[in-house]
């Protein structure tokens, strides 16, 4: 009994480990089974090819909304794009990586040439698309941007599908002006929604602009991308009408006086005379009682204190529409907008390539004002215009802001900036070529940047 009493014991204690025992072999089941579920790959996209194949049909469904009867014959649709299976093939393929979790093994061996066989197969080389004076640059700088943007491919392959369906689109919609530099797929050209161009009262919900299609939101998820880009035709920078409906209506298409100003930047127009004069009419005019101006007293103020000839070459209002907004912020928004689109005018030419002349108000939509030092700006110099969007990056109430502190607010904002097109304006700001030699341009002609303000200076 003795010997079978011991080995029962023996038993029992090895049938029933001790609390520390049990606790540490539970451990070690839990990790096995956590190292498991871990190296299970997920799936490679996470919709079925069915469902992808509706939801498609649905995007070239939506970009079918816009007539391509009212689109120039050089221009190709995006609905004709889509219908082409090697695209089709293209989107899943993005959608597919895009959809690999970060830690996910395949998603950190991608490299950029498979990435660049993946739109090969779709007959789209996107080399080019980063610019460079011949192959070898601009597979350098193809490499650079992806390298910049390796821990967010998502990032670089949503820009590549942009560019290659801008570049599929090959002219503008609207005038018709033919693609000649790949950079960015259509260099000066911009996906413009084309239902916020039409009159409100004509339109619904559906085809409207939840975001712009834009280097700003390429981060994005890529089917948002998507849904976004089938609302849009490709415009060049002239035509793209930045507006909206209303104000594009009454924006004259041609200059009626001459302003001939040589290229220069926010701070030299500023201290010159006609920069001075206009800071005291619009100064004067924000200190009035502007919700009881006439139209004719403005325009008069206008014509009689600053260097115009026409009215019609100032404002972007006319009688009518000053007359049917009386609020008083509001009049004053529309004083604000006066005198930043006047100081554009006053900047002359693009400062870059000398050449992009802003004639008329409607093109000086094209004109974009670059801030040299990013970390120093407070706001897009066409936001200054909003009393609520000043106070907010001010930190007070909009009622608590004085209409000399916003102008000056606003003034400051343009003295760190110069005035380029849109085509340089995106060579610089992403092309690194391009930015040193802008910066050699603006410390030849005398001008320097003051490092904890931002603002543009003449040199001593």
């Amino acid at each position: 009994m003795a010997p079978h009493s011991k080995s029962s014991t023996a038993a029992s204690a090895k049938g029933k480990a001790t609390p520390a025992k049990a606790s540490k072999n539970n451990n070690k089941k839990k990790k096995t089974k956590k190292t498991t579920q871990e190296s299970t790959p997920p799936k490679d996209n996470p919709l079925t090819p069915e469902e992808f194949d509706k939801s498609y049909n649905e995007l070239i469904e939506a970009a079918e909304l816009i007539p391509q009867g009212d689109q120039h014959t050089n221009h190709v649709s995006i609905a004709t794009i889509l219908k082409d299976r090697k695209m089709k093939a293209l989107c899943y393929g993005i959608l597919s990586i895009s959809s690999l979790g970060p830690n996910d093994y395949r998603r950190k061996n991608i490299k950029l040439s498979d990435i660049v066989k993946l739109f090969d197969k779709a007959g789209v080389d996107i080399v080019p698309f980063r610019g460079g004076k011949d192959k070898k640059e601009c597979i350098k700088n193809l490499k650079a941007y992806f390298k910049k943007h390796e821990n967010n491919i998502s990032h670089f392959l949503t820009a590549m599908f942009v560019y290659t369906i801008r570049f599929k689109q090959g002219a503008c919609a609207v005038c018709g002006k033919v693609i000649e530099d790949l950079l960015f797929g259509a260099l000066g050209y911009e996906s413009n929604h084309w239902e916020d161009d039409k009159d409100s009262n004509d339109c619904g919900g559906e085809g409207r602009k939840c975001f712009g299609v834009n280097a700003h939101n390429f981060g994005k998820a890529f089917v948002h991308i998507m849904t976004e880009l089938v609302k849009t035709q490709l415009e060049c920078w002239e035509c793209h009408n930045r507006y909206g409906p209303t104000l594009c209506k009454i924006l004259p298409d041609r200059c009626f006086g001459v302003y001939d100003f040589p290229p220069r930047p926010y701070c030299v127009v500023q201290d010159s005379p006609e920069g001075m004069a206009l800071y005291d009419c619009t100064k004067s005019l924000l200190l009035g009682e502007v919700e009881s101006y006439s139209y004719e007293y403005v325009t008069n103020t206008i014509l009689r204190d600053t260097f115009f000839t026409d009215i019609r070459d100032a404002t972007l209002f006319n009688k009518e529409r000053w007359e049917s907004i009386t609020s008083l912020v509001a009049r004053q928004e529309m004083i604000m907008r006066f005198h930043l689109q006047a100081e554009k005018r006053l900047a002359g030419p693009c400062y870059l390539c000398k050449k992009t002349k802003f004639a008329t108000l409607k093109s000086m939509g094209g004109g974009d004002n670059h801030h040299v030092d990013e970390d120093n700006k407070k706001l897009n110099p066409s936001e200054c215009a909003s009393r609520a969007k000043v106070a907010k990056k001010l930190d007070v109430k909009p009622a608590d802001l004085g209409v000399v502190e916003w102008l000056d607010f606003a003034r400051f904002e343009n003295r760190k900036t110069f005035l380029l097109d849109k085509c340089c304006h995106m060579k610089v700001t992403y092309d690194d070529k391009w930015r040193k030699e802008f910066a050699g341009m603006m410390r030849s002609d005398g001008y320097d940047v003051d490092n904890n303000t931002g603002e543009i200076f003449v040199k001593p």
